[in-house]
Formats: structure tokens, sequence, C-alpha cells
């Protein structure tokens, strides 16, 4: 970049272009904006050697680009960003100090930058050899404020509610119970581990939870994916691993209808649509009474989840396990990371997932991908060994030797806890009641958060 600039300056000098003074420029509207991050569109250019002093319309006219395509700033939330400058871009890293902004280009100078009011001030010093002695290059650029910065689409939109990240979290733990108008439907109620049932029950919860009678929905098949929507539960039952069907129940009853049963694997309801995986684990959609079935994405996909903003991320097996974003409005689809990803959870800006420490290693550390950057990020202090972990109200909930809660802001810091016991898994929550599973099988229910151990009700076991 720096030779860029000074290439710049030499190609000014040469044309002998007249000073003018000032760098002018629209400042726009930039109003609320407290923060470097975002995407910054160039509004004014000044080159500065000695004397010289070159503004926007000679330096406009000398290359033949207005001034908005010389230069642009984005500036991510994770602290990292690119700057393109005329043809020529930098990746970049950005902190805030006590002056304004540093900006640092690898190895190249650090920039500074500054917000005064309405507009983005951003300097470059540049020092280069010319006739036996050492100058100064001074290039000065004001930016006013154009949107959020984003890196995988340039209109991504996305804020996940509490809520919204507690129901992906239920899906990523495969939807093995859901609580609706005072039943609990899962798998549960088994004499022992294996047992491959489904079942209902009446539970109230309070500060003592009492269950009601356990009543069979199927004695042979384990659910997942249950979901409810407008009085019915929805869910896949599973026979076998190549046997399994979607049927919905009325709340407060047992009796199954079967709406699809050609091997469904995953399911989730979006508005007045059921996302599914057929067979091929091609993702699906059909209306909710199992008809009008449509194909979305014409491969295998795998954790497929329909976020707020209409872009579905999922595993993509046959690209090494690796994550995807499609966009459902125009079928854009973009890979965000390298790894292999399981069990993807999006909170705030980033997609939490876990990846093997080593290749056929069942050890795992949890990663996360900045959906604005693309930056990946890993937790490599400490290996997991279990699979499930959930995000609720901003906090990662691992069943690791025991239940051990950690606030996202510490995401990386599971190895500075304190943590023993036995593994258990949380599986369920929906903001009022929660359940757990042990690797036995035994099915526990509480009201209180996932580490809270003194209200839980056994509900037997499940497959």
């Amino acid at each position: 970049m720096k030779k860029l600039l000074i290439a710049i300056m030499s190609v000014i000098m040469t044309f002998s272009l007249a000073a003018c003074g000032g760098g002018g420029g629209d400042e726009g509207d930039t109003s609320g904006v407290q923060t470097l991050e975002g995407k910054w569109e160039c509004t004014g250019v000044t080159m500065k050697d000695g004397d010289s002093e070159f503004g926007t319309e000679e330096i406009e006219k000398l290359y033949g680009l207005k001034v908005k395509d010389m230069a642009a700033l984005t500036a991510y939330g994770d602290g990292t960003g690119e700057l393109k400058l005329f043809e020529d871009a930098a990746e970049i890293t950005w902190t805030e100090g006590d002056k304004g902004y540093e900006i640092s280009m690898g190895e190249e100078d650090t920039l500074t930058a500054a917000l005064d009011g309405e507009t983005l001030n951003m300097t470059i010093d540049s020092d280069y050899e010319a006739d036996g002695e050492t100058r100064t290059m001074q290039f000065e650029l004001t930016f006013k404020y154009a949107g959020p910065a984003t890196g995988f689409f340039d209109d991504w939109d996305l804020e996940m509610s509490e809520e919204q990240v507690r129901d992906m979290s239920n899906a990523m733990a495969f939807g093995h119970f859901v609580y609706a108008d005072g039943y609990l439907y899962g798998g549960f109620g088994g004499d022992q581990k294996g047992s491959s049932e489904t079942n209902m029950a009446e539970v109230k919860a309070g500060e003592e939870i009492e269950v009601g009678e356990v009543k069979r929905i199927s004695d042979k098949e384990w659910g997942t994916y249950l979901t409810e929507c407008d009085g019915y539960v929805y869910a896949i039952l599973s026979e076998s691993d190549t046997k399994s069907r979607m049927v919905k129940i009325k709340v407060g009853e047992t009796k199954c209808e079967t709406i699809y049963d050609k091997n469904p694997g995953t399911l989730q309801i979006v508005g007045d649509k059921i996302y599914f995986s057929d067979e091929d684990a091609n993702l699906c959609t059909m209306d909710l009474e199992g008809k009008n079935v449509e194909k979305v994405i014409d491969k295998a996909v795998y954790y497929p989840y329909v976020l707020p903003n209409d872009v579905v991320i999922y595993q993509d097996d046959a690209d090494g396990e690796t994550l995807h974003l499609y966009k459902l409005n125009n079928g854009k689809d973009v890979k965000i990371n390298e790894s292999v990803s399981h069990q993807p959870i999006v909170c705030g800006d980033y997609v939490y997932y876990m990846t093997p420490v080593s290749e056929g290693s069942d050890s795992r550390y949890l990663e996360r991908c900045n959906l604005l950057s693309g930056k990946v990020e890993t937790a490599s202090e400490t290996e997991i060994d279990y699979d499930y972990y959930f995000i609720e109200n901003n906090e990662i909930i691992f069943g690791f030797s025991g239940l051990v809660t950690i606030s996202v802001d510490e995401w990386d810091q599971l190895h500075t806890k304190n943590y023993a016991g036995f593994k258990i898994a949380p599986e369920y929550s929906d903001g009022e009641l929660r359940v757990m599973v042990e690797p036995s099988g035994a099915v526990h229910v509480t009201t209180k958060t996932f580490e809270k151990r003194n209200n839980l009700k056994d509900l037997g076991y499940t497959y």
C-alpha cells in the first residue's frame, strides 16, 4: 500500500499539477455513528508533499475516477477489515485509542483515523527517498458512513433474539423434547436406556414440578425435531437410521397423523412452511399438511437451519463438512469456513460450532466464525469430549464433566473454570422448563437454569 501511494504521488508530480488546497467532498449523513465499525465511502482526498498540495478535483481528473471510487474502508466488529485505495486493497486490523483509531496493514505503517462529528478523517504518512533525502508524503482521506459491514452478503442483516438463539440450540440438540401448553413431548418414560419410545405427559412447572401420567405415542420410534405450531406438535419419528416419518399430533393428545413418510432427516417450521431434509438429505419445503413439496437445496445438507433473515446455514458434507450460507431469495451460496463443523449455533455476530481436535478424534474444540468478517477463532485450551452444548441468555452451557456455564464474552475461557462430575447434556429449554439427559439415558426436568440441580424431577429413561 505504501508503494502504491508513492507511485501515485510520483505520477502527480510528473504531471506538475497545481496545488489547490483542501480535500473537499460531501461529508454525508452519519448521524448516530459512534464507532469505526461499518462500511465507509470516500468523500474527499488530499495529497501533500512538502509545499505541494493536491486536492480531490485534481486527483479525480488525473485518474478519471470519482472520489467515491478511489478509496473504501470496511471495519468489522472483530477488529479486522479491508482498506481499498484506487486499485489496491489490503487487509487491516484496527483498535480504538485515546486519540482515535489505529489501523495496521501488516508490516506497513500504522494509519490513524478519527471521527469528527459526522466525518471520518484518515491520515497516511509515508516516508520515501528522493534526490538523496528522506521525504514525507501525507495522504488525507475523508469518509462518510455507508452502512453496516458485511463480509459474505452485501445486504446481510441478522439480529437473533435470545428466544431465537434458544430455538436454534434446541434444534442443534436434535429437538428431542418440546413443551407445549403444559404438555411435555419427547423421549422419556422408559424403564432403561435404549427403549425407543416417544411419550407425552402433562407437566406443571413451578417450584415443585408435577408430572402426570406418561402416555405413549410410539413404543418403537424415537422422536427428533419436535416443534409446536398452531396447536400441533410436529416431529420426526424414527424406527431406525433408515426408516423415519414426519407426524403431527394435536397438543394434549397422542394420536399421530403421518404427513411425510419418505425418511425425513430434519424439520423446522418457518411461518406456514415446513423446511425438512428428505431421504437424500436435500433441503425441501412443504405446507403444514405435508403437501406441495418443493426442493430448495439440491445437494446433501446437514444441520440445516433457516435464520431469521431468510438465509440457510448448513454443513456441506461434500465440501469437507464445512459451513455454508444459502440465500433463499436468490440461491447464492457461500462457504464461510474451512473447519469440520458440528452443531452450529448463531449468537450475536458469530456462529459457534464444535470441530474435531484432529481427524477422527472424538474430542472437540469449540470454534466460532464471525458472520461479518469471516474471521475464525478456536478455543484450543480445552478439549471437549461430549458433543452437546447450548446457548441461552448469552451463556454457553457445556455438558462436559457436569454442567459448566460461561458467558459468550468468555467463550474461549472454559479452561479457567472449575468443573467436575458426570457428563450431562443440556437438551431443551423454552425459557420456562429445561430438560437434561445423562449418558445413562436418565432424563431430568427443571424450571431452574441448567446448572441448578436442586429441583430436578426424574422422567425415566430415553432411547
